[in-house]
């Protein structure tokens, strides 16, 4: 086992942190360095910190698991992270360590339900898409030509006598379109 890592987050004015630290202490007397205020969105200087000097087999110490993150995507995340490279978690509340078989089987609990997640939105996005087709919709950006310019493109190309440039400026279109509705008309 390598260096433990005791990690505790508080909200600004809650005097959870003593307590926090209190429990953490009773488990280990390895040095409880990383300790942060930390807001709903802003940064967590201190946890990054510690996560740039964790290594392989090290242990992270919090008193309750939501510690890791601020909300359940983050907190997936960073459980999934820490696993990836081989970094013990271990939860007091919870009695989560997952260096031993029950922890193992949480993070693949993790795992699933991060798999899980990307089905649904998978499956929302795709329903969306067929919803809006039905509806008379297509995805993606509204053209920037209408049929009867992209026809004057092809007529002025074809004449040969003016340069992508002078067909743009002419139509009040980009040359990117121009060369789209050219390429569109080879096809």
């Amino acid at each position: 086992m390598g260096e433990v890592f005791g990690y505790i987050r508080v909200s600004p004015g809650s005097l959870s942190m003593r307590l926090q630290f209190d429990e953490l202490r009773a488990i280990s007397r390895d040095h409880i360095s990383y300790f942060e205020t930390a807001s709903r969105t802003g940064p967590r200087p201190a946890f990054r910190q510690m996560l740039g000097r964790l290594q392989a087999g090290d242990v992270v110490l919090v008193s309750r698991l939501h510690m890791l993150g601020r909300s359940v995507h983050e907190l997936i995340d960073t459980v999934e992270t820490l696993a990836r490279r081989s970094v013990i978690i271990r939860s007091l509340h919870e009695d989560l360590d997952t260096s031993t078989d029950r922890g193992r089987a949480f993070l693949r609990d993790i795992a699933w339900l991060k798999e899980f997640e990307r089905d649904l939105v998978h499956d929302a996005a795709a329903s969306g898409v067929v919803a809006a087709r039905r509806a008379g919709r297509v995805g993606g950006r509204p053209r920037k030509i209408t049929a009867d310019q992209e026809r004057m493109v092809v007529l002025m190309r074809a004449r040969g006598d003016l340069s992508v440039t002078q067909i743009a400026a002419a139509l009040g279109l980009g040359r990117s379109t121009v060369y789209r509705a050219i390429n569109r008309a080879r096809m």
